[in-house]
Order: C-alpha cells, then sequence, then structure tokens
C-alpha cells in the first residue's frame, strides 16, 4: 500500500483483474478524494492535450488551435461554445479563429438567428485532419490503455459523464 498526496492506494491482483482501491485521509481536515479526482483528471486532459499537441505541430498547429478544431469534430458550432470549452475569452478565440481561419481550416457564418453569434463550420481540409487525428489519438489510446478491461472503461466513461453533469449542474446554478 501507497500513499500518495493524502490518497492511500491498495493495489489489488485479485480476480477477475488488478485494480486500484481507494480510501480517504483526512488532510489538515479536509477530505481529499475530491482533491485528488481534480488533480487526476487535470493530469490527464493534461497528457491527452500534449498528445494532440504533437499531432497539431505536425500541420503547424499550436495545441491551442487543434484543441479548438477538435470541437468541430461533431459538427458546427458557436465561437462561444468553443471559447467555454476550452475555458478561453472570447478575445482569445477570436485570435485563435482568425488564425484558423486564414490557413483555411474553418468557416464563419453570421448566424441567422443570432446576430451577435457567430458559426464555425469544418472545412474539407478540418474533416480530413480530424480523421487522420482520431485515428492517431484512438491508436496512442489503444498503446495506452490497451490492457484495461473494456468494461472498466466504460465505468470510468459513465462515471466522468455524471461528473461533468454535475459540475455543468453547478456551474449553471452559479449564474
Amino acid at each position: 500500500m501507497t500513499n500518495v498526496r493524502g490518497l492511500g492506494i491498495y493495489w489489488s491482483n485479485t480476480f477477475p483483474y488488478n485494480s486500484f482501491s481507494y480510501y480517504l485521509i483526512p488532510k489538515e481536515g479536509l477530505i481529499v478524494k475530491e482533491i485528488d479526482m481534480i488533480e487526476l483528471i487535470s493530469n490527464i486532459a493534461r497528457k491527452v492535450a500534449k498528445n494532440v499537441g504533437h499531432i497539431a505541430a505536425d500541420v503547424g498547429l499550436s495545441t491551442t488551435e487543434a484543441l479548438a478544431l477538435w470541437k468541430l469534430r461533431k459538427g458546427p458550432c458557436k465561437a462561444s461554445e468553443i471559447a467555454d470549452g476550452l475555458g478561453l475569452s472570447p478575445s482569445t478565440i477570436t485570435g485563435i479563429l482568425d488564425r484558423l481561419e486564414a490557413g483555411g481550416w474553418i468557416s464563419r457564418e453570421a448566424d441567422p438567428v443570432d446576430r451577435r453569434a457567430v458559426n464555425i463550420g469544418p472545412t474539407k481540409k478540418l474533416t480530413e485532419f480530424l480523421k487522420g487525428a482520431k485515428r492517431t489519438v484512438s491508436k496512442s489510446l489503444e498503446r495506452t490503455l490497451g490492457d484495461l478491461p473494456p468494461d472498466l472503461i466504460g465505468r470510468l466513461c459513465a462515471d466522468l459523464s455524471r461528473v461533468l453533469a454535475l459540475l455543468e449542474a453547478e456551474d449553471g446554478a452559479k449564474r
């Protein structure tokens, strides 16, 4: 058993597969489970962003530009949605989108319903890039996570989705 920043971690070699068991240790009066969870999620996000950064550099994009483009993988969205998703200010995302449009990665159109909003859409160049990037990221994740049982990955995705929903509800309640 080891202790990582106040979080006890116990490695178990039991059937059906290896797993971690976590327990809580008060740290200066705080329960650290939530703090460690945030740190773990942040570290995972940083590692994934670094991976995306390597793919982006191959085509002359910054990591932030690539992450903005990644937001378009499911189709067009508003510039404000990209900014919110990346935690960037409107003025910062405007500069990023200017560079991406000049590079032929995105198209911009005024929103027909809300004249203040701008819809950002993928170009053919971006669509082709995203196909290759998805394959590259998938292969990398498969190499990295391939030893994890599929049911564990499914549970992680479900649990992280619930955490995100809770955080978004909290964020919405603050507005």
